[in-house]
C-alpha cells in the first residue's frame, strides 16, 4: 500500500541544479508500475506541473503515465530513481516538448532508443558515469513520426521539435556502445571526446553535430 510520505507537494530542492533553489512536486514510487497511483493522490492539476522530482522505482509503464499526465513538464529530477534493469526505457520521455532539464539517476547503465527524442533539452549534456550503452536515436534532434501509446503507435504525424543542446557533450569513461543516430543533429559545441573503452559507434551517431 502507498504510504503518506509517497507524495510531498512543493518541496524545496537545493541539491539538484548546482545548489539553485527549485520548486518541485516530489513523489516517491515504492513499487514498479505505481507512479500513476501516486499521481492520482496529488491535489493539483497535473497538466500544469512544470517540475517534478521522482524517487523510488520506475519502469516503462510509469514513463508512459508520466508523459500522459504531465505533457508540459519542463524539469524532471530522477537522481534517486531505480529504473527496471537499470535502463531508461525506450521512448521514456519522447515528445515531452517542454522538457528542458533532466537530472539522470545516479545508477543507470542503458539509455533506451528514442528516450529523449522531441524534447527541448538545453545546454550541456552530461551522461553520468556508469552508463555503458546509449541506444539508437536516444537524443536524436528533430523529426519524429509519432503519437505514442503504451507499447505501440496510435497515429502518425511528422513534427519538427528541436532540442537546444548547444553546449558540451560529456561522455562517461564507462561507455562501451553508442548506437545509430544517438546524437543525430544535436548542436553541441566544443570537442567530441570518445571514451577509451568505447567498442562500438553506430552510423550517423553524431552526424550533423556542429
Amino acid at each position: 500500500s502507498l504510504i503518506d510520505e509517497a507524495v510531498t507537494v512543493w518541496e524545496s530542492d537545493l541539491v539538484s541544479h548546482g545548489g539553485t533553489l527549485n520548486e518541485y512536486i516530489v513523489v516517491n514510487v515504492p513499487e514498479y508500475g505505481r507512479l500513476y497511483d501516486v499521481l492520482q493522490t496529488l491535489d493539483c492539476d497535473l497538466k500544469r506541473i512544470k517540475a517534478i522530482k521522482v524517487t523510488g522505482k520506475l519502469n516503462d509503464y510509469d514513463c508512459c503515465r508520466l508523459r500522459e499526465q504531465m505533457p508540459y513538464v519542463e524539469a524532471i529530477n530522477m537522481h534517486d530513481v531505480k529504473f527496471y534493469e537499470d535502463k531508461i526505457p525506450e521512448f521514456a520521455f519522447a515528445q515531452l516538448s517542454c522538457l528542458k532539464t533532466f537530472v539522470f539517476p545516479k545508477y543507470v547503465k542503458v539509455i533506451g532508443q528514442f528516450a529523449f527524442i522531441e524534447t527541448s533539452l538545453a545546454g550541456d549534456l552530461i551522461i553520468p558515469e556508469g552508463v555503458t550503452h546509449i541506444e539508437s536515436s536516444a537524443f536524436k534532434n528533430r523529426g519524429w513520426a509519432g503519437g505514442l501509446g503504451y507499447g505501440q503507435y496510435k497515429e502518425f504525424e511528422w513534427r519538427q521539435i528541436s532540442n537546444n543542446l548547444t553546449g558540451r557533450l560529456y561522455l562517461p569513461s564507462t561507455l562501451k556502445r553508442i548506437d545509430d543516430a544517438a546524437f543525430h543533429e544535436c548542436l553541441f559545441s566544443g570537442d567530441f571526446i570518445l571514451p577509451e573503452g568505447l567498442v562500438h559507434i553506430g552510423g550517423d551517431a553524431v552526424a550533423g553535430c556542429s
